[in-house]
């Protein structure tokens, strides 16, 4: 199967369906950037893009904060460093729309003006949440450059987070993905490990405010997002078939 016969809509979700509530974005926010200005709903922008498997890599949630920070998230089950680089895509795709939807002519336009194009402070977060075990830490894009003794002029750092804890939002979200990964291999299907992952979260009090309001609809999204992610394992095993059977090194590719 080539690249061009995969396009495969991703819908909402957990991750993003959880913090596409302002609120729950402050709450997210504070978790994330040492602030203690007030922030309102009005100063709290969702500025996600689309998402769609092969056809564009964009952020999983982006968010502008009073003009000033821009935070790009991922919700990211399989760890890689590689994450950096498409950050790096995400983030660049992002600044491009910021410029041309706050731009008078919606264009790119003023980039050649003589007067300075200023842009909001960026951070850059992504979020892990898969089994192997870790504590929050950076990676930079230097890391990735070959070695050589020449410096680079241009360096970007990513805050991974894969702390699970009860004290934030996003603590409970990564412990909400932990229960259900240990409920996956003790029950007998899907359906069964999502309902006894939100028992276990709501007597425990982890995104217990939520889940009660959004049970029926967490199921569906969890049980969707498994099906998405064996469909897109399907892919990549038939994409590396296909770049095999082509003659290309898969090591050149991802």
């Amino acid at each position: 199967m080539s690249p061009k016969n995969m396009n495969l809509k991703i819908r909402d979700s957990l991750f993003i369906d959880l913090f596409s509530d302002k609120n729950r974005l402050i709450q997210l926010y504070k978790s994330l950037v040492d602030d203690e200005r007030k922030i309102s709903l009005e100063d709290i922008e969702i500025i996600t893009l689309e998402n769609i498997i092969t056809t564009g890599v964009y952020n999983d949630l982006g968010f502008r904060v009073k003009d000033e920070i821009i935070i790009l998230m991922e919700a990211q089950s399989v760890y890689t460093e590689n994450i950096v680089l498409r950050v790096l895509f995400y983030l660049s795709d992002t600044l491009k729309d910021y410029i041309e939807q706050n731009s008078p002519n919606k264009n790119l336009v003023e980039l050649y003006s003589t007067k300075k194009r200023m842009i909001p402070k960026i951070k850059l977060f992504t979020v892990y949440t898969g089994d192997k075990l870790m504590e929050d830490h950076d990676l930079h894009l230097s890391d990735l450059m070959v070695e050589s003794n020449i410096v680079s002029d241009i360096d970007m750092k990513v805050r991974v987070l894969c702390t699970g804890n009860k004290n934030n939002i996003l603590g409970q979200y990564i412990l909400f993905t932990q229960i259900f990964s240990r409920q996956k291999n003790e029950c007998n299907n899907i359906e069964e490990a999502i309902k006894k992952t939100i028992e276990i979260c709501m007597d425990e009090e982890i995104l217990k405010e939520y889940l009660a309001i959004k049970k029926t609809e967490v199921q569906e999204m969890v049980n969707e997002y498994m099906k998405q992610e064996t469909a897109f394992k399907i892919f990549m095993d038939d994409q590396r078939q296909f770049n095999f059977s082509g003659g290309i090194d898969e090591k050149n590719i991802f």
